[in-house]
Order: structure tokens, then sequence, then C-alpha cells
């Protein structure tokens, strides 16, 4: 059962912290990509998927008695299905860690040429810069155990996005020219649809949120959180979609701040602010990505890897290791070695967002990748293995009160109003899962082909 702790409004806004972040500005981009009708179309289907997505991985930890999304994975997909999740996760955070370096070095570049020196402008280039961000103002935030210490910045990081957005909202209508091209369709829509996911994907939180609400009916509530949180963001990104569309047309940037003037003081301040943000935000996407990978080559290379990093990584939602897993490790951790593989995320990281260039294929492989996964593929794969007939829980005896309550759970359920349709949920399930294993191979073909 949920702790008691937040109200459905206040799980709310978590939820929707963990889903409006730096994929904003990459919207007005996908607009164009997907045709303006059809982007549209997307962004509010997108958001009635990962509503639903949210309501099933609830169903379906009430049902196992169980609020972990990699265990209940392998409860109800195997291993295969904890394997995939790490994978979605891995994709999903050192991708957003790639967009990060490569958004903060673009949108700072602007800014900093015209304060410096005209003999040091020869020095200023995309790679130099984007070196100095990174060991100056991101590694230094790497080297602590887990993200407590950063909590302020993290907090800090999110009230930046709001500001960032008005100051664009606000400038944004001086760059009018005419109405751009109202098409249907465009000419690269699936890839689209991967970039609208990145950008509203939040599944990977919700156990930890659900277990924050407070009340007795926690599912009913679950079902307010969500729908508040999905429908604040599919109102904000609609709007942000239209308006950067609308205004820069088939221009559209996929960082839409490269659209605006870069003598523009406004957008400037923008630049700053998002910058900040974004590099804050660094620290939230390495930290539970690093535990993952560590805590694999831990176990790969047959040492006790360390339990507090494992429970770091479980508290953020993003890694669960199995009961198997557990015994194999331990409290201490080899902290040469761990700072050592930080290094070489790091450095992967900013490798690769010195040798690509264009933001807008990163977008769509992140979309593809991962947000195809985490957002429509794993959750339907675990609620359809659930009310499989084939299925069986395969650790009954995890939790006697999974035994004890399994002939009320269907009364609750049912009083919490979340399962009125069952057959609602099955289909939409299918169609989830057909959707994200398209997007998924389409999406992935398309963009690394064109």
């Amino acid at each position: 059962m949920p702790e008691i702790g937040l109200t459905p409004y206040q799980v709310g806004f978590n939820i929707l912290n963990t889903i409006i972040g730096s994929g904003i500005i990459g919207l007005p981009y996908a607009i164009k990509e997907a045709g303006f009708w059809f982007g549209m179309l997307l962004l509010i289907a997108v958001g009635i998927l990962c509503k639903t997505a949210l309501e099933i991985l609830i169903l379906c930890g009430e049902k196992l008695n169980s609020f972990d999304f990699g265990a209940n994975l392998e409860k109800t997909a195997g291993k295969s299905g904890r394997h995939l999740l790490n994978f979605a996760l891995c994709i999903n955070g050192f991708g957003s860690c790639i967009t990060y370096l490569m958004i903060s070095t673009d949108i700072m570049y602007p800014v900093l040429f015209p304060l410096t020196p005209t003999k040091y402008q020869v020095f200023l280039t995309r790679t130099n810069l984007m070196l100095l961000i990174s060991a100056v103002f991101v590694l230094p935030l790497l080297f602590f155990k887990n993200l407590d210490p950063l909590s302020r910045f993290s907090t800090f990081s999110i009230l930046l996005v709001p500001t960032v957005i008005l100051i664009l909202v606000l400038r944004a209508p001086t760059y009018f020219v005419s109405i751009p091209p109202l098409k249907i369709i465009g000419g690269n829509p699936v890839p689209a649809i991967g970039i609208i996911a990145f950008a509203m994907v939040c599944t990977q939180t919700s156990y930890q949120n659900y277990k924050g609400l407070r009340g007795p009916s926690p599912i009913k509530d679950w079902e307010t959180a969500s729908k508040f949180a999905i429908k604040f963001a599919v109102s904000v990104y609609t709007s942000f979609s239209l308006l950067g569309y609308l205004i820069f047309g088939m221009n559209s940037q996929p960082n839409i701040l490269n659209n605006f003037a870069k003598d523009d003081a406004g957008a400037n301040l923008a630049r700053v602010l998002m910058a900040i943000s974004i590099i804050l935000t660094y620290p939230m996407q390495f930290y539970p990505t690093r535990e993952i990978l560590n805590s694999i080559i831990h176990l790969k290379l047959g040492k006790r890897s360390y339990q507090n990093t494992l429970d770091s990584a479980r508290n953020e939602g993003l890694f669960s290791p199995s009961p198997a897993e557990l015994e194999e490790t331990s409290a201490n951790s080899p902290n040469l070695l761990d700072n050592a593989l930080s290094l070489v995320w790091f450095g992967s990281t900013v490798i690769v967002s010195i040798l690509v260039t264009d933001l807008g294929v990163v977008y769509k492989l992140l979309g593809a990748l991962s947000a195809s996964l985490l957002a429509f593929i794993l959750p339907s794969w675990m609620y359809l293995s659930m009310n499989s007939s084939y299925f069986n829980p395969e650790y009954p005896t995890e939790s006697s009160q999974l035994i004890q309550q399994s002939q009320t759970l269907p009364r609750v359920l049912s009083r919490n109003n979340l399962d009125r349709n069952p057959e609602y949920f099955t289909v939409v399930s299918k169609f989830m899962f057909a959707l994200g294993v398209f997007v998924l191979v389409i999406g992935t073909i398309n963009t690394v082909l064109y």
C-alpha cells in the first residue's frame, strides 16, 4: 500500500516535474516533421496513451502487491522485460545527458561570443566550449555517492524552466512574418512520434510517486493525479508547439532557442537560464544510469557490488535488482573503480556530444530507442502478460499479503474505479504495444538511414 504522504495534486505536480523539461524546446521541430495537424493530434494522443500507461502500471502493481518497475516486469515478462527496462533507462539517461551538453553549448555560444575579446574569439569553438562547460561546470557534480547533496539544485533547475518558457512566449511574436504551411501530414511523422513521447514519458517514476499518496483510496487519487499532470503537460506542450511552429514554421530548429536572434536580450536571458537548468539537471539523469551500469559491471566482474548505490537507484525508480542479484551484493564499493567508471561514462557523453552536431537526430533516436519502450512497450507488455491465461506469479511467496488479499483485491480495484473497463485497458495496451514496436523499428531505421 502507498505510504502516507502527499495529496493527489501534490503528486500530480511531481509527475509534471518529471514530464516538463528540456524536451519542450524540440516540440515545434516535431510538429514541423509530423505536419501541423497530425502533430497536434499526436500531442493529444500520446498524452492519452501516457496517462493509460500510468494507470495500468499501478493496476499491475496492486495486483502483484509490488511497486517496483523492474521487479514487476520480471514477474510478468521474465528477465527479458527487466533487461529491456535497463536498456531503455540507460539509453534515455545517457541520451538525455548528451542532449544537455549539446543544448547548453549551442545556446551559450551566441551569448559568450560577443563577450569574448576579438583576439581570443578564434579559440571559442563549439568543441572547446563544450569541453569547458563539461569539465568546469558538470564534472564536479558527478562524484557524490547519491543525489542527496544535489537536491536543492534539482529544485532550482526545475523552477527555471517555466521562466524560460514564459520569456520565449513573450519574445516569439516579434519574429512573426506569415502563417506557415498547415500540412495535414509532414515528411517525417514516425520519428516525430518518438520525439513527442520522449518529451512526455514519465512512467519511470510512477511507482515512487504512487507510494507518496495519502488517503484511503490511493488508486482513485492516482487517477486524479495522473489526469491532472497529463492534462497540464499536454496543454503547455500544445500551446508552446503551436506558438513555436506558427512563428518559425518550416524553419523551426530542434532547439527552438536557435531560432532567436543572437542579439536578442530576452532570448539571451532565456538561453542563460536554460543552460543553468540543463547543467544542473545533468546529474539527475547521470547518477541513476551510472548505478545501473556500475552494478552490472560489478556483478560481471564477480565483485560484491555496493548496496547503497543500488538503493539509490531503486529509490529513483530506475533500477531494481532481482533477489538473486541482491544476494551477490554488499554495502562496500571499490571507490577507485567507481570513480574511474564515472569518468568513462561522463567522457562517453562528451565525446558523442562533440561528434554529433544534429540535435534533431539525437531526439529522434532517443524517442525511437527509449521513449517507445518506456512509454508504450513495457507498460503494455506488463499488463498484457499479467492478464494472459498463461500468467502464473513467479514469486507467490514474496508477500503473504498477495495471497491473503487475492479475493479482496478485485473489490478494492473496482471500488477505486481503476478497473472500470478492463476491455478498454486490454485494447489500448495492445495498440500501445504495436505502436511502440512500430516506432522503435521504423523510427530507428528511418533516422539512421535518412
